[in-house]
């Protein structure tokens, strides 16, 4: 797949907007509303946070059966996403 066609994937564009979204919102906000409020949008949010793990996990999936971990040089899928995610933290 060419980075052209993997910038044009609808999950490509969904995480790119999920990211900008968080990026504007400010987590010193949650100050300025009323306990109620806060409740309500907590609610929404571990809704939303399961749903993030599901595709995180389909995504772990995918990696798992495409033995990418193998090809990449890791251990593990585990370890894979981990290095991803963090980079070498043993670098610097």
């Amino acid at each position: 797949m060419t980075a052209a066609a993997l910038d044009s994937h609808p999950l490509d564009a969904g995480v790119g907007t999920f990211e900008a979204v968080l990026n504007c919102l400010d987590v010193s906000m949650w100050k300025r509303l009323h306990p109620d409020e806060v409740r309500r949008l907590l609610a929404r949010l571990g809704r939303l946070d399961a749903r993030l793990a599901a595709h995180k996990m389909a995504a772990a999936k995918v990696l798992d059966v495409a033995e990418a971990a193998k090809t990449s040089g890791a251990a593990s899928t585990g370890t894979l996403i981990s290095n991803d995610i963090d980079g070498d933290r043993g670098e610097g």
